[in-house]
Parts: C-alpha cells; sequence; structure tokens
C-alpha cells in the first residue's frame, strides 16, 4: 500500500468506527416500540446487505487506481456523511429506531438535519459509503454496492414514509411537500 493511502485509510476507519460507537450506545436509549414492521420486510434489507457484501469482496480484489486526490476527497466525503448521520441520530434521540417502527409517544422530528432532507441519516450513510469506496476502492463492483444500498435505502424510507403518513396524518404529508427525501433541494 502507499504511504499517502494511510491517512485517508485511518481517517475513514476511525469515522466509522465514531458512527459504530454512537450507534452502539445510543441503541439503548430508545422509547418503547408499538409497532414495527413484519420480519419478512426487514430480511429484504438484510438480503441486500449480504448481496452487497458479496460485491464488496470482489471490489477489493479488482479496485481501480486510487489518486491521492480521490483519497481526500472520499475521506472528506465519509467524515461529513458520519457527521450528518450522527446529527441526524442526536436530533431523532428516543425516537429512532433502526427498523421501521412507531415509538410509544413518538414526535414527528423536523429540525436540525431534518429541515434539510426526510431522511438525512440514509443522505450521511450514503455520502459515507461513497466516500469510502471512492477514497479506498473504486471500481464497478464498489459502485455496484453503492448502488445496491441506496435501494435498499430507498425502499426502506418509502415504508417509513408511509407509516409517517398514517401515524401524523396532516403534519407528515405538508413535512413532504416542504423538505426533500435524500438530497436537499433535489430529491
Amino acid at each position: 500500500m502507499p504511504a499517502a493511502f494511510y491517512p485517508a485509510l485511518y481517517t475513514i476507519n476511525g469515522a466509522w468506527l465514531a458512527f459504530m460507537g454512537v450507534w452502539l450506545v445510543l441503541a439503548f436509549n430508545t422509547k418503547r416500540t408499538v409497532y414495527r414492521e413484519p420480519v419478512y420486510q426487514r430480511l429484504t434489507y438484510f438480503a441486500g446487505a449480504v448481496a452487497a457484501f458479496f460485491l464488496l469482496r470482489r471490489a477489493t480484489r479488482h479496485g481501480l487506481p486510487v489518486t491521492s486526490t480521490a483519497e481526500v476527497l472520499g475521506a472528506v466525503l465519509c467524515v461529513l456523511g458520519i457527521g450528518l448521520a450522527i446529527m441526524a441520530r442526536l436530533q431523532l434521540g428516543r425516537n429512532w429506531s433502526g427498523m421501521v417502527t412507531v415509538k410509544k409517544e413518538h414526535t414527528l422530528i423536523t429540525t436540525g438535519p431534518y429541515r434539510f432532507v426526510r431522511h438525512p441519516i440514509y443522505t450521511g450513510i450514503l455520502a459515507a459509503i461513497f466516500g469510502t469506496f471512492l477514497a479506498l476502492i473504486p471500481s464497478l463492483s464498489a459502485g455496484g454496492v453503492f448502488v445496491l444500498f441506496t435501494a435498499i435505502f430507498y425502499l426502506k424510507l418509502r415504508r417509513e414514509e408511509k407509516l409517517m403518513r398514517q401515524t401524523f396524518p396532516t403534519e407528515y404529508p405538508a413535512y413532504q411537500q416542504r423538505v426533500k427525501a435524500l438530497i436537499p433541494f433535489v430529491m
């Protein structure tokens, strides 16, 4: 591995470790779940993640050359994406769940990063994944993994939005009209 590779690698690994640490610590402080999506729906995300894992294994073996510009840009994008996801997770507080759920006394969060996109955790994670691949393993297979994760998050957000419209029949449709789902002002 070239020496220029290590700062990007360490930065990206540190960002992902911070992400996992925050998620682990905060996972134990959530409201009681009153509705959870069926197991068969959750399995679709798992199946997509397994497929992504196998694509990623191929990507690490057949990567394209990494440039120092791509390393820096990718590391910055990864850190910014993880930062956004963590900020959004903190903003959700006890309403958060890794699954499509409704919590007891669920509240609709439209402040913080949720002012700009309805699903900033997904936006942040996707930016971090893209940055990681750009810096460390740019390849068509890695691009396929990114597309697969985008599809998984899109499927999940569609299910979440349906549930939010049912839970907040007046507020959520108005929120959807004001705020884009993943990319501010675009989509």
